[in-house]
């Protein structure tokens, strides 16, 4: 195999997921060049990873011309083999319409399609692992899948600068509690951080564009991170981080920091952060609504009154606070 395209996800928390099958991939082709493409969202985790490996970010929306650039761009380069991380029939489809000789993609429903292998992963638990597996296993890699998150000095520099107070390294300053205030999505955003009771050493961060969100929170704001990458060094340097269900946990639990997790029309079991250890806290309330499915009468009308995720309590979130950091102590 001299080129390989690897077709990975759009959102943050995936791509994290999906850095140790990368890894593994280029370690089990030592020889071979690689491009990536993913959604801009989780560019910058590849920064410093071995030149062979290509980066082409992809951007969404773009409708039959978008996909017939990409079939075009394909061809282009001219791969021996396409890996498509993601059960997605269409991006499966647009790598054999471009020709590709081998084409191995996972799928939940059945049914074939001409020109590719393909990995059925309906059965599978969590939202993305059997697939990273199933892809890996097809083409001969028995490897690990989990996330590698390269940190290198600057980012650590950076993340050390900040008068932390986590990892017991003494009173002073802020940051043994992390609060993630925001989410990519309404439906997931806990809407009663304001009622939470801060430690002197909690800090209170947000993506860009929620900055709204931080506004009337008694708690110290995080400096915008220069990167991902910096942003992750932080993370790693916290007791725990609280946040609904983001890509900053996923990118958390990556480093080897704990999390508590609120859940509201997303299922715990299927989007839990990983690897699990140490252990994290996954808070949620049973609920009818599946945010990737249907059968919510809020989503079908267009208006969510985060009643689910509204449900977790202040009182839920500092116990599992004060479990984790009991652990760390």
């Amino acid at each position: 195999m001299k080129r390989i395209l690897v077709v990975a996800r759009d959102m943050l928390g995936d791509l994290v997921n999906t850095t140790g099958a990368v890894h593994s991939l280029l370690e089990a082709f030592p020889e071979a060049e690689f491009d990536l493409e993913c959604g801009t969202a989780g560019v910058g985790l590849f920064a410093g990873w071995p030149s062979r490996l290509r980066i082409t970010p992809r951007h969404r929306h773009g409708g039959m011309a978008g996909r017939l650039r990409r079939v075009l761009a394909y061809r282009k380069g001219r791969y021996d083999l396409a890996l498509v991380l993601d059960p997605s029939r269409t991006r499966i489809r647009l790598c054999t319409w471009a020709g590709i000789p081998r084409v191995v993609g996972p799928v939940r429903k059945p049914g074939p399609i001409r020109h590719a292998e393909l990995i059925d992963v309906s059965a599978g638990k969590h939202d993305l692992f059997p697939s990273l597996e199933g892809v890996l296993r097809a083409v001969g890699v028995e490897a690990s899948i989990a996330p590698r998150v390269h940190l290198q000095e600057e980012h650590r520099e950076w993340a050390r600068e900040l008068p932390l107070s986590a990892g017991g390294e003494g009173a002073g300053g802020w940051g043994r509690v992390g609060l993630f205030v925001g989410a990519s999505d309404l439906a997931k955003r806990w809407p009663r951080w304001h009622e939470l009771t801060p430690g002197e050493d909690w800090i209170a961060m947000c993506g860009p564009g929620e900055e709204a969100l931080l506004e009337g929170l008694n708690v110290p704001h995080l400096p915008t991170p220069p990167n991902i990458l910096a942003f992750a060094a932080l993370l790693k340097r916290l007791d725990v981080l609280v946040t609904a269900d983001t890509g900053p946990a996923h990118l958390a639990a990556a480093v080897g920091t704990p999390c508590v997790v609120l859940y509201g029309p997303t299922n715990p079991e299927r989007y839990q952060p990983w690897p699990t250890e140490p252990p994290h806290e996954l808070l949620s309330h049973p609920s009818p609504c599946d945010h990737y499915g249907a059968g919510c009468a809020f989503k079908e009308a267009g208006v969510c009154s985060q009643r689910c995720i509204s449900a977790i309590t202040p009182a839920e979130v500092h116990a599992s606070i004060e479990r984790i950091l009991s652990r760390r102590r």
